[in-house]
């Protein structure tokens, strides 16, 4: 894939934004929370690329008022064997087991929390993709196969724990 300079303000605004906010919020967490934290924003930012990017050079279409369609039916591609839609259903529940795991691994919190952001993150991205581009729209199978991945990751993430934790106790 080769650059496309299109993308450089979109990613200046990752790297302010980590620089000016993420960075000075996690100076005081310990080097593998830092890490941790960081992977999580690098794959946010890589969600926004795959899925918005780019944003500053599309703002012009979202003046004019543009907008592409909104798909509201349920496996509609699978259905009516639009384009490759195994492998996109494949890619988007691909797209969010990180997020699923990654945010049980930094926050411990309960798993419905996680699906719930999981579900939110991806909605957001589907109300932004039509405003923003020519050729996106926002599909409510994306939304689901999303919501999916979320929770493959949110599963990986506790039988991965489960087992670490077992290992543990069997060598004390």
């Amino acid at each position: 894939m080769r650059f496309s300079w299109l993308y450089l303000p979109d990613f200046l605004v990752c790297a302010l934004v980590y620089y000016y906010y993420i960075l000075p919020n996690i100076r005081k967490k310990t080097r593998y929370k830092k890490i941790l934290y960081t992977v999580f924003y690098v794959y946010l930012c890589t969600v926004l690329f795959f899925t918005l990017m780019p944003v500053a050079m599309q703002l012009p279409q979202l003046l004019e008022g543009y907008h592409s369609s909104i798909n509201w039916e349920l496996f509609r591609d699978w259905k009516h064997l639009y384009g490759d839609y195994r492998m996109e259903i494949i890619y988007n529940v691909l797209l969010f087991v990180p997020f699923g795991f990654l945010h049980q691994q930094l926050f411990r919190s309960r798993y419905r929390t996680t699906l719930l952001l999981g579900f939110l993150f991806s909605l957001c991205i589907e109300l932004i993709q039509p405003l923003l581009s020519y050729t996106r729209i926002a599909d409510v199978t994306d939304l689901f196969d999303n919501t999916v991945g979320t929770l493959i990751g949110i599963i990986a993430w506790h039988l991965i724990h489960y087992f670490i934790e077992n290992l543990k106790l069997r060598n004390q």
